[in-house]
């Protein structure tokens, strides 16, 4: 069994470039003088442990694939904090690209397609660059959407990648029967799915790791909750001083 923190993960990287595998684009081809890797990181919960793997991807010497959702129910990406990570991410060198939720997107599959471009769109607002590729979040959960690839240039569970690389994910934290290091040593073309928060948060259990980072959100929303107490008790107590710089017009229906 796989234990699941940063050191295995640095291991995992070790053995990448001690057996040459080079980093690969999702569009790529395979190529036969090499062993090939497309890693990939889907944020499903958590954007704050990116940055540590961000760092050790590129520290060993592979670029990555960042896919963030912008309708989480977990996490922000217009945030300073995360605006911050997701920047630093890009600057490293890695891709940026949109984790998509069919469940989330219209019925109607036009529509939802038209929905899809709008999330895009605004994760490239938000980067600053074109997002070329998609990864779709819990695909075999949910109806299929036809026509992605009019939207992006790849999706990840694209027929092109399934067929070319061996895929292989952390979901769960359940391998389902080789581990990550079994493959790299027995393929040549490899698409890794590693999801940042099973490796950098401290824990045992999936249960663990994801209380981990429940903690961090709840700590991060009280000290919202206190800045925003703290501005409106400054506001009550100089109301008056406050309202004689503001325009007249403003107060003439009161």
């Amino acid at each position: 069994m796989t234990d699941f923190n940063i050191s295995k993960y640095k291991e995992f990287l070790q053995l990448a470039k001690k057996l040459n595998y080079v980093a690969k684009l999702p569009e790529e081809l395979p190529d036969l003088t090499n062993r090939n890797l497309i890693l990939r990181h889907d944020v499903d919960f958590d954007i704050f442990p990116c940055l540590q793997i961000a760092n050790l991807d590129a520290e060993y010497g592979f670029f990555s694939h960042f896919f963030f959702l912008v309708d989480s129910n977990f996490y922000s990406i217009h945030s300073p904090k995360n605006l911050e990570i997701i920047s630093e991410i890009s600057r490293l060198g890695h891709q940026i690209g949109l984790h998509w939720d069919r469940k989330k997107l219209p019925l109607d599959n036009d529509v939802a397609l038209r929905s899809l471009k709008l999330r895009k769109d605004m994760l490239a607002e938000v980067v600053g660059r074109e997002i070329k590729y998609a990864s779709q979040h819990m695909p075999t959960s949910s109806d299929p959407l036809l026509g992605v690839e009019t939207v992006f240039q790849v999706e990840l569970y694209s027929s092109f990648n399934m067929k070319n690389y061996y895929y292989i994910s952390d979901s769960s934290m359940k391998w389902r029967t080789k581990s990550v290091f079994d493959v790299l040593i027995e393929e040549e073309a490899v698409h890794f799915l590693a999801h940042p928060l099973w490796w950098v948060n401290e824990g045992v259990t999936a249960r663990d790791k994801l209380d981990v980072s429940r903690n961090r959100l709840f700590k991060e929303i009280a000290a919202n909750y206190a800045d925003f107490s703290t501005i409106m008790e400054h506001v009550l107590r100089n109301r008056v001083e406050i309202d004689k710089n503001i325009s007249p017009r403003i107060f003439k229906s009161n």
